[in-house]
């Protein structure tokens, strides 16, 4: 059987996520260097429900978060992609990516994203697609600008230990 991919770059391939991702996805999850901008590491039923989730959003709006793998050897980078939700009052898409420690700051979690947007904006028509991160979160900032968005505004994420986040969007 072939597995199904959502988005290639030149170096990495989205996949859906699948039930046998479960020891990937709590790996990614549950290291607290990889998830030091976010509340806290996920625990085991964080991890399912986000599995739960992405597996859900596949099956019915070709939307959800996905895993990315490394063409070349097939590792397993981290996870990317596109979730409905409301940031701040305002019902969006947004635009997330989680890379393991290891392999940031090697332009991987830009190559990414930017595969993510170029597949809900071309196949899905999306347009009201933004990236949200908590301010210190410069290497997101960074990502979010290098794919062309700017911010828009800032807000106290009460989910996020009432850090301010802030929102990227594309400009009009």
């Amino acid at each position: 059987m072939t597995e199904e991919i959502v988005a290639t770059s030149a170096r990495l391939r989205l996949q859906p996520w699948t039930p046998d991702g479960l020891p990937r996805l709590t790996a990614l999850l549950t290291d607290p260097v990889t998830m030091k901008h976010w509340p806290e590491p996920f625990d085991e039923e964080d991890v399912r429900n986000w599995l739960d989730r992405a597996i859900r959003l596949w099956a019915s709006d070709r939307l959800g978060r996905w895993q990315v793998f490394r063409k070349e050897d097939g590792a397993f980078l981290g996870d990317c992609g596109l979730v409905p939700t409301e940031l701040d009052g305002e019902t969006v898409t947004d635009l997330g990516y989680i890379l393991q420690a290891p392999y940031h700051g090697q332009g991987y979690g830009k190559e990414a994203a930017a595969a993510a947007l170029r597949y809900g904006m071309d196949v899905l028509g999306l347009r009201n697609v933004v990236c949200h991160m908590a301010e210190d979160n410069i290497p997101s900032r960074r990502t979010a600008e290098a794919l062309g968005m700017v911010e828009s505004r800032r807000f106290i994420h009460t989910g996020n230990r009432n850090k301010t986040h802030i929102i990227h969007r594309l400009p009009a």
